[in-house]
């Protein structure tokens, strides 16, 4: 887990042994080891038998990998069970790859390690921010700190004011695969514990300012992902709607690739949340828990009672969406499992690295509605977005048509 002064590997066998070596020096467990053996020696395996052991080690090989076993694209969050280690294992080789270390995510860090000047020095900071500052002190301050602390001593830096910019770059290639949010507030919390430690004297004065911009460091390098319009009339075509699974898969697909909602807010979807009478969807959306208002088209009011009335298992439960296995419980994760069935079934290639999820759907759905010129503010509140801001992301793959708009949008913004 050091940061290498040596060469980093340079094939992919010395790569997966190098992070083997890795983990036992960070006292993963005995099965924690063995998982990841494992999950290594598939990769090796595949890279062995699609003739790519002895190119050069780089992420399209992983992506080709993890398209392979078809969970490209999907975060740790999305997923769950061994598909989930899997992604941590290829995010760990890689940042093993680009940066000689890598970062326990959720690991907790024993102090007792620590220097003592190191100790004093988390203490007088927490202290501070409540005496000085007036504020709370989360739980993350402390943790980001320690992290970064650990990161120090892995280093051979047990003194403070041997810490140079190199040290922070270093460090901040842990973040790789973390949220936006989540790097944000990292970084925010290493700024203000480095003005303090400015302002103390023990740090040389440009290392706060060595940290970087987070709008730059997180500036998403991918555009939305765009299912084209005739693969998503073949995806929902392909569903067999004679069958009852057929008919809730459907009536799902229809749900999400109309109207772009989250995964989340359709397994919670009750039988409350539909007005018959009025021809509406009322829901409040998990994310933001703010309401929002549907129109019941005629094809969705279609599937949703074909679904109800000739598909839906008889159960108490009051979800409208269940699972067909007994018992019948509510759905769970991301549903993956239906895009996946359907999309193999018609045959349906995607772009590289385009995601192959429903939330592709609601991404293609915002980018549709914005190149038939509809204004922003209608696809935010199609979307359940609370600010224009989270829109931004749909408008990439159509520029020109960003150009035309751009000073309206920003105008609206500013109120």
């Amino acid at each position: 887990m050091n940061l290498k002064s040596s060469a980093l590997p340079t094939t992919w066998q010395q790569l997966c042994n190098d992070v083997y070596d890795a983990l036992i020096d960070a006292h993963y467990s005995e099965f924690k080891k063995a998982e990841y053996k494992n999950i290594y020696r598939r990769l090796l395996n595949y890279l062995h038998a699609t003739k790519r052991i002895n190119l050069a080690i780089h992420q399209k090989h992983i992506d080709a990998f993890l398209d392979s076993i078809g969970i490209l694209g999907c975060q740790s969050s999305e997923v769950s069970g061994p598909r989930q280690v899997l992604i941590k294992a290829m995010r760990i080789l890689m940042e093993y790859h680009q940066t000689g270390t890598f970062l326990h995510r959720k690991q907790r860090i024993d102090i007792s390690h620590f220097p003592k000047s190191y100790k004093n020095l988390l203490s007088q900071y927490l202290l501070y921010r409540i005496e000085e500052k007036e504020c709370t002190c989360n739980k993350s301050v402390g943790n980001t700190i320690r992290y970064f602390f650990n990161f120090l001593i892995d280093n051979k830096i047990k003194n403070i004011n041997r810490i140079r910019p190199k040290h922070v770059h270093a460090y901040i290639k842990t973040f790789s695969g973390l949220s936006r949010v989540t790097v944000s507030d990292r970084i925010h919390i290493l700024h203000n514990f480095f003005k303090y430690l400015d302002f103390q004297g023990l740090i040389v004065p440009e290392l706060a300012k060595s940290l970087p911009h987070v709008r730059e460091l997180c500036r998403r390098k991918r555009l939305a992902d765009v299912w084209p319009k005739s693969t998503i009339h073949d995806f929902i075509a392909t569903i067999d709607r004679k069958t009852a699974l057929g008919k809730r898969d459907y009536a799902i697909s229809v749900l999400i690739a109309r109207f772009g909602l989250r995964v989340g807010d359709v397994r919670a979807m009750q039988f409350e949340n539909i007005d018959w009478r009025k021809s509406t969807i009322v829901i409040l959306q998990q994310k933001t828990q703010v309401p929002l208002e549907l129109p019941l088209s005629g094809e969705i009011g279609n599937a949703l009672i074909d679904y109800i009335q000739n598909g839906r298992p008889n159960t108490s439960i009051r979800n409208l969406f269940v699972s067909h296995r007994t018992p019948h419980g509510p759905l769970k994760n991301n549903l993956y499992g239906i895009t996946e069935r359907y999309r193999k079934k018609a045959g349906i290639t995607l772009p590289e690295g385009c995601r192959k999820g429903f939330h592709a759907l609601r991404h293609s759905i915002a980018t549709r509605l914005h190149e038939e010129s509809t204004p922003l503010p209608v696809i935010a509140a199609l979307l359940g977005h609370t600010s224009l801001e989270s829109a931004r992301f749909y408008t990439r793959t159509n520029t020109e048509m960003l150009r035309s708009v751009s000073l309206d949008w920003e105008g609206d913004q500013d109120e």
